[in-house]
């Protein structure tokens, strides 16, 4: 079972990196979005997320708190296949 997984950052956010180094080093794949060049940038991500900060995620479309949880997800999936 593959899980889209979306990830929201902007330049120069080390919370950022270090999601999609972890998410690279896990082997998962996922679709960044980067809103630093959006204008309501932080309404944005209040749209697609709790969130007013990046990283956010979205796994399948829903929202999830970190990346530890998507990684956790996706091992799990790969387990049971």
């Amino acid at each position: 079972m593959a899980f889209e997984v979306t990830i929201f950052t902007q330049d120069n956010c080390p919370k950022c990196i270090e999601a999609k180094r972890r998410l690279k080093e896990a082997e998962v794949g996922y679709k960044e979005v980067d809103v630093g060049s959006i204008d309501g940038r932080v309404e944005f991500l209040m749209h697609v997320s709790r969130q007013n900060t990046t990283p956010a995620f979205l796994l399948d479309g829903v929202e999830v708190d970190s990346v530890e949880e998507i990684i956790k997800s996706c091992n799990k999936a790969q387990i049971q296949h």
